[in-house]
């Protein structure tokens, strides 16, 4: 065939990706082609700066404290991810500190995430509407422990039995704190909206141990969705061999990570 059997049509961009100015740009730019301010006082500043940062494959990273590389993201970018980590499907309404901290965890930095962390909490009606209120006991008077006197004592029961200790009941409260957010007047839905609310909860670090339920069952963290649109190091470097050698690794060492938890 020598013509095509179509006219040819010409395209037009569409939904053009614009980028505005940000903080990362004089480091990017000092780290690609050493470029300086004039002033001598803000150049050494930004060299000071930038020896905390590196590229990989054009991309920005911070070099971390709790991971090596945590990806730099821009104001658009890290919108999103707050409102994916906080509301979206893997989102657990959690506190302005918790959203932060897990917002690391998950590789992501930006220079103000504990600032636009509280702003985002702050706003989001949901949290206030939601939120347990703490409250002062009342004057109760005098309490006795039961037993004494009688010869009895009361034994604390073992934590791996969590129907008999409170941690059951503990992880249901917060299940439900969840739901109600998510679900507020559409109750019915719940059965739709439980498994949302469970991944969002697995994929959450706890407090008591410091590690997400769903490392401490399969020995690696999740990836949750917003990672596929906006990819960290470990999402660019995958490699199907390597990552199954890894996770047969992390299966032989998962006993001893949930001891030290």
């Amino acid at each position: 065939m020598k013509n095509p059997s179509i006219d040819q049509v010409k395209c037009e961009v569409v939904n053009p990706v614009e980028t505005t100015p940000s903080w990362m740009d004089p480091i990017y730019d000092y780290l690609v082609s050493s470029e300086v301010s004039h002033d001598k006082l803000e150049a050494q500043h930004l060299k000071i700066r930038a020896a905390q940062y590196i590229i990989l494959d054009g991309v920005l990273y911070k070099k971390g404290y709790s991971q090596p590389y945590l990806k730099c993201l821009r104001p658009e970018e890290a919108d999103y991810v707050i409102r994916e980590i906080h509301e979206g499907i893997c989102g657990n309404h959690s506190g302005d500190r918790a959203l932060a901290l897990k917002i690391l965890r998950q590789g992501y930095f930006w220079q103000i995430i504990r600032d636009d962390s509280k702003d985002y909490v702050r706003k989001y009606n949901k949290c206030h509407r939601f939120a347990a209120i703490p409250r002062r006991a009342g004057d109760v008077g005098p309490v006795t422990r039961p037993g004494r006197g009688l010869g009895i004592s009361k034994a604390n029961s073992s934590p791996r039995h969590q129907q008999s200790n409170g941690q059951v009941e503990a992880v249901n409260k917060v299940i439900k704190h969840h739901l109600k957010t998510k679900l507020e007047k559409v109750k019915g839905n719940w059965a739709e909206e439980l498994l949302f609310v469970l991944w969002a909860y697995r994929t959450t670090s706890q407090s008591s141990t410091r590690e997400t339920p769903f490392l401490l069952s399969y020995g690696s963290e999740a990836v949750v969705p917003f990672e596929i649109g906006l990819p960290i190091v470990r999402i660019r470097n995958y490699q199907e061999s390597q990552n199954a050698e890894h996770i047969t690794a992390s299966h032989d060492l998962l006993e001893e990570a949930r001891d030290t938890a």
